[in-house]
């Protein structure tokens, strides 16, 4: 047998346990190595990590054993749970393993909040826990700590508060803002959180207050003065006092000294009508803008008891109509008599002020007055008695006395609509909301009544016929009140019209006409006194006169003349038909021009006769469209020759056309266009070179910009100042038409200024040529080639001093020969005096060679 010696798996963590806060994204790194102990001799091992549902997530190797020295694994954790790690160390020969396992656990920490509420000083917090925990292996919340006054640095619990958990705590505060903190711990692992929440503590207002007096005869006013408004430590919302009136503490008025205009002063009234004196107690509350509230200390006021006189009408009845004027008179009681007062006072007002103050003996118990009433409503006048008794604090007694006023009658008519044979009037009374209305309408000799209870109506009266008398209408009108008191009658009366003789009727002649006949004779046949005439002629045209004057109609055609009588509302009417047979129609026109260039505007001239305006149809010739205008305007643009035609209608039926053939001619305009060449040139010599690429055209007119013209086809320029310059080209045609181009700044002229001199030259042996600067180019001419000057005298020696050439003409040159022979080949000397165009002149020496 064979005994194989054994590792021993055993795990070591750099830690097992964590506390994590619910929600976040916090996670945790934990190292393990492998401690095991033993022979480590044919041993290999396997590492197995499970989440925390158990569930294998991964192994080290990948698969199978691994036989090389085990090394520290890096496992990180993020959700709450219990993760296993199981180490297996086993024997290769035997296949026996051992294993060791360890746990990590990530714990939540607690989640501690609790309920609060600001509060006023002398409060109690309450403070209502409601800290949650989701589980982990069963742990549990198992400590609460508060701390009260939590500067989030420092934890300080409260140890009167240490280790509760009480649904609600209860704790006062004196004013001022606290930060408190609930921490709460698990029971494994120690995890732990704290939760803050402010809470204010408001400080309480302060309330105080004086009187003016503290005895006094029923009703008696008191007025109080709150003394705490200018020393109030906070800001105050209202203000409310509370009186005591025998059953409890009423809050009776309140004021908001945030008000503008308020007033730390109020006043109350305190009545006792009662044997005994009484008793009121007092007391102020100020409530802040933080809702905390504070009383005063109460105080209290003595009110005397207060007897009112009594007094009786004589003749007065409350429930009767009591129209204006109402005499009453009034009798002191038998009670108040019988108290044996000094004398009696008698005040009679109305809205508040006295008319009448009255004191009589108490011998005269009996008093007298006469009320009247104005506007439309009840007259409430107040009657007050004061008794003077000794050692009784008399108050006064009042009786109501209600006057109605008598209503008014007066009423307005207004003429809403007359027609011919009738008239509507409205009628208006000018008091309005009475309870009763009753008009009477009399017309003529007939009464007509009308009961009513409207203040206002309408009213349709006919008018009498052509021959009647105008008639008279009289309205009368009553009014009532809601009390029944009746007004005076007020009448109006009114002058109906009765209806004009009015007949509308004319002749017109003739009726019927040929155009252009069109003139129509009126005769005025109507029957009228003083009507107003409108005469509509059916042509647009209408006249106001009572005899017009005889009416020309413009065109043929079916015409109505209407005639229309206006007198005193009434309205006649009468018409007559003309007829106007129209005429065919005669188409004619003129034109201006007749010829031109393209574009060519004509202007047509219509000349018709008896044509309608709306018919006319030109035609401007092939292509060239139509125009349905009086006078049309047309523009031809491609030349050729154009005939017109234009044709006219009018009621008639019949269309008239005339055709005028080959009227318009249009002639072809040319087309400008240039090149010059070269742009730069120089004084004083260069020429400039024009081409011309213009096209139908027979003449031209050149201008160079420099006061030059020309009239060639393509002319030669030579410019005598510097400069930039423009050119321009007019092309015409033998028509007259021309056309225009200008190029601007196409030429810039610069001074030349510049000799050069050749060595050499080999003359013609075909004869002289006479020393044209104009030569084929094979230089058989000395000459000097210049740039800027304008004159020179040039002279050719021998190498003897004998003068063989001279000139001064700037064109010329030495063609090598001397009295029409060649020279033989030497060197000859040559001088030339140059003038510049700036005025310089320089004299030039040197030699040439003749090459033959």
């Amino acid at each position: 047998m064979n005994v194989t010696p054994t590792s021993i798996a055993q795990i070591s963590a750099s830690n097992t346990k964590f506390c994590k806060t619910p929600g976040s994204s916090e996670t945790f790194s934990v190292t393990f190595n492998d401690v095991s102990i033993g022979s480590t001799i044919n041993t290999e091992w396997k590492w197995e990590f499970y989440d925390e549902n158990d569930v294998l997530q991964r192994t080290e190797p990948n698969s199978g054993y691994s036989s090389a020295a085990a090394v520290p694994f890096t496992q990180v954790y993020s959700n709450p749970g219990v993760y296993r790690v199981v180490l297996i160390s086993r024997d290769i020969i035997t296949l026996c393993d051992t294993r060791d396992e360890v746990n990590i656990v990530v714990y939540n920490n607690p989640e501690p909040t609790f309920l609060s509420e600001n509060t006023c000083e002398g409060l109690p917090v309450e403070l209502i826990d409601k800290t949650t925990l989701q589980k982990v292996k069963d742990s549990q919340v198992i400590r609460w700590e508060w701390d009260f006054d939590y500067d989030k640095v420092t934890f300080t619990p409260d140890m009167v508060f240490d280790m509760t958990r009480p649904d609600t705590l209860s704790k006062k505060f004196s004013p001022g803002n606290y930060q408190i903190a609930l921490r709460a711990t698990n029971d494994q692992n120690g995890c732990y959180a704290i939760f803050t929440k402010p809470v204010e503590i408001y400080q309480n207002p302060i309330a105080s207050f004086t009187k003016d007096s503290l005895l006094g005869c029923s009703p008696l006013t008191v007025t109080f003065e709150n003394t705490a408004v200018a020393t109030q430590p906070v800001i105050i919302d209202e203000y409310v006092w509370c009186i005591d009136y025998g059953s409890g503490y009423i809050d009776t008025l309140r004021s908001d000294p945030k008000v503008s205009g308020y007033s730390p002063s109020t006043t109350a009234t305190f009545e006792n009508w009662s044997t005994k004196a009484k008793t009121f107690k007092v007391m102020l509350k100020a409530i802040s803008e933080d809702g905390c509230a504070f009383n005063s200390a109460p105080d209290s006021v003595k009110v005397l008891p207060s007897i009112k006189p009594g007094f009786i009408y004589l003749d007065y009845e409350p429930l009767a109509k009591n129209c204006s004027p109402v005499e009453v008179n009034f009798q002191v009681d038998d009670f108040t008599r019988s108290l044996l007062p000094n004398d009696f006072t008698w005040t009679v007002s109305y809205q508040d002020s006295v008319i009448l103050k009255e004191k009589n003996p108490a011998s005269n118990s009996q008093f007298k007055h006469t009320f009247d009433a104005v506007g439309k409503g009840i007259n409430s006048y107040k009657v007050n008695l004061t008794a003077d008794i000794n050692d009784i604090c008399s108050a006064d007694s009042t009786l109501s006395i209600n006057v109605n006023p008598i209503p008014e009658s007066g009423f307005d008519i207004d003429t809403l609509d007359i027609g011919c044979d009738y008239m509507v009037i409205e009628v208006n009374a000018l008091q309005k909301g009475l309870v009763n209305y009753s008009w009477m309408i009399t017309k003529g000799s007939y009464i007509y009544m009308i009961d009513t209870l409207e203040d206002n109506f309408t009213y349709q009266i006919q008018r009498p016929g052509p021959t009647s008398e105008n008639l008279n209408v009289k309205i009368d009108l009553q009014t009532a009140n809601y009390a029944f008191c009746e007004s005076d009658v007020t009448a109006h009366s009114i002058i109906v019209p009765a209806e004009p003789q009015l007949t509308a009727s004319f002749v017109a002649n003739p009726e019927i006409m040929i155009y252009p006949n069109a003139t129509v004779t009126i005769n005025n046949t109507s029957t009228r006194t003083n009507a107003n005439h409108i005469w509509d002629f059916g042509d647009g045209i209408v006249s106001n006169d009572e005899n017009p004057k005889p009416h020309i109609y413009e065109r043929p055609g079916n015409y109505t003349i209407k005639l229309n009588l206006d007198e005193l509302f009434c309205e006649s009417e009468d018409s007559v038909n003309i007829y106007i047979q129209p005429t065919v129609p005669e188409a004619d026109f003129t034109f201006d021009p007749g010829k031109g260039c393209a574009p060519l505007t004509v202007n047509f001239t219509n000349l018709t006769k008896y044509g309608n305006p709306d018919s006319y149809l030109w035609y401007f010739g092939q292509g060239e469209g139509t125009s349905t205008a009086e006078h049309p305007t047309h523009t031809y643009y491609r030349p050729g020759v154009y005939s017109v035609k234009l044709e006219a209608n009018n009621e008639s039926g019949i269309t008239d056309a005339v055709v005028k053939r080959l009227i318009i001619e249009v002639f072809p305009v040319p087309s400008a266009d240039f090149m010059i060449r070269p742009e730069t040139v120089k004084l004083p010599e260069d020429p400039i070179y024009t081409t011309n690429l213009s096209f139908l055209a027979d003449a031209y007119l050149w201008d160079f910009g420099d006061g030059s013209n020309s009239i060639e086809i393509e002319p030669t320029h030579t410019y005598l100042d510097t400069g930039r310059y423009d050119i321009t080209l007019i092309a015409r045609t033998s028509k007259g038409c021309a056309d225009t181009i200008v190029y601007e700044n196409i030429v810039e002229v610069i001074e030349g200024n510049e000799i050069q001199i050749p060595n050499a030259f080999t003359p013609s042996l075909d004869g002289p040529t006479g020393g044209s600067r104009y030569s084929n180019g094979r230089n058989d001419v000395f000459f000097p080639v210049t740039e800027g000057v304008v004159a020179y005298k040039m002279q050719i020696y021998n190498r003897w001093g004998e003068l063989l050439f001279d000139t001064e003409d700037t064109n010329r040159g030495w063609d090598g020969y001397y009295k029409g022979v060649v020279c033989t080949p030497d060197v000859y000397i040559y001088k030339i005096d140059f003038k510049f165009i700036d005025g310089r002149e320089v004299m030039k020496f040197g030699d040439i060679t003749l090459i033959r």
